[in-house]
């Protein structure tokens, strides 16, 4: 069972939201409002990258080591940038979500079909609507019945 994510919520020195929190290995990843002046956005994922060799190679490579096997550190150069985190606009967040939904419901990874997801939201909104023009007592614990819909 996974452990529950704990979120650390900052600001980042220019003023921008950033909530922190660690992934199933237990590695930071946060996700940030981006400063990008066209369109609202965020950047999500890990914080570093943490670059391993696998021990059989490290020789062929000039890392010198005593492990035979397994994944080893493999240092990069300061001046060498790797990116680690998507930066994602509103609309592309919202393009992923069904697909995360669909995984934490069902453990699936599949793209949730246009139909499917427009049925989906269908029948929520038709709810919601359903819901705001009952004309009974608010307080009621009358239950919305599919004939309602």
């Amino acid at each position: 069972m996974s452990k529950k994510l704990e979120f650390e919520s900052i600001e980042t020195q220019r003023g921008f939201s950033l909530i922190k929190f660690k992934d199933h290995y237990g590695l930071p990843c946060s996700v940030q409002r981006s400063s990008l002046a066209t369109d609202e956005a965020i950047w999500i994922g890990i914080e570093d990258a943490t670059p391993q060799i696998l021990a059989t190679h490290a020789a062929a490579n000039g890392i010198e080591t005593d492990q035979t096997e397994g994944w080893i550190d493999y240092h990069i150069p300061e001046d060498v940038l790797l990116s680690t985190r998507m930066h994602l606009t509103r609309e592309q967040v919202s393009q992923l979500l069904p697909i995360l939904e669909n995984f934490a419901n069902s453990g699936a990874v599949s793209v949730v079909e246009g139909s499917q997801a427009e049925r989906l939201a269908q029948e929520v909104f038709d709810h919601f609507v359903v819901l705001a023009n009952r004309s009974v007592d608010p307080d009621s614990d009358d239950p919305v019945t599919e004939d309602m819909v």
